[in-house]
């Protein structure tokens, strides 16, 4: 009976231990500057996107590598020897992994937390299944290529499309602040109401929230995600 409840009292103090770990975690994550955590995220981004690019390049190249008999380790190895970063680092961060005895899932499924994009799951899906159950990944691979390609002439197409939409943004970003420049010049006595009064810090207030808000709605409408 001792050694049972000293057996619980061990794994209460253990799951206590790990709820207040989590829990100081949570509250550091919280405690990151928004400007650092919106850098973060588009540092993500931007690299998930580079990556992206490569890929699509790269896996030709890796299908033609199988389909000339090479094994799938070796191939991997050459892409990630002769590639450029960021695909030649996580190509030799997933072979790294698996030499240390990771399992082949659990080393995929990192890499799609490392690099989260629609390109990295296809990828990691077709590899996994490969591995698991045979089949032709050299086809497989050709076509998630020609998809990655597709998505990509789409994406710049509706860039294009919606480059109008951009501009006027930052048209009606930029008219405003002109405006008051100019009439700052033209009449500063009675501009200078605006920067020295209460009812002008009103007014420039209301105006920055309008603002504001007719650019976001500008570009939200300008957006079109593919």
């Amino acid at each position: 009976m001792t050694g049972i409840a000293a057996g619980l009292a061990m794994f209460c103090v253990a799951l206590l231990a790990g709820r207040m770990l989590a829990a100081r975690r949570r509250r550091a994550a919280r405690a990151v500057p928004w400007p650092l955590s919106a850098l973060h995220r588009a540092r993500i981004r931007r690299r998930a996107s580079m990556f992206e690019r490569q890929l699509s390049v790269a896996l030709p190249m890796l299908s033609s590598s199988l389909r000339a008999g090479a094994a799938l380790n070796t191939a991997l190895r050459h892409l990630a020897e002769n590639g450029e970063a960021p695909l030649s680092q996580e190509l030799g961060l997933l072979l790294r992994e698996q030499r240390l005895g990771i399992p082949w899932d659990e080393a995929l499924a990192r890499l799609e937390q490392r690099v989260p994009s629609e390109a990295t799951a296809l990828t990691a899906a077709a590899l996994r299944i490969a591995t698991r159950s045979g089949g032709n990944l050299a086809e497989a691979l050709d076509r998630i290529a020609d998809t990655l390609r597709a998505r990509s002439q789409l994406q710049a197409r509706l860039r294009a499309l919606t480059s109008q939409g951009r501009m006027q943004a930052w048209i009606v970003g930029a008219l405003p602040v002109l405006l008051l420049a100019v009439l700052y010049l033209l009449e500063p006595a009675i501009m200078n109401l605006l920067w020295r009064t209460p009812a002008g810090w009103g007014v420039l207030a209301l105006l920055a929230a309008l603002e504001t808000a007719g650019v976001v709605l500008i570009r939200r409408i300008a957006r079109i995600d593919a």
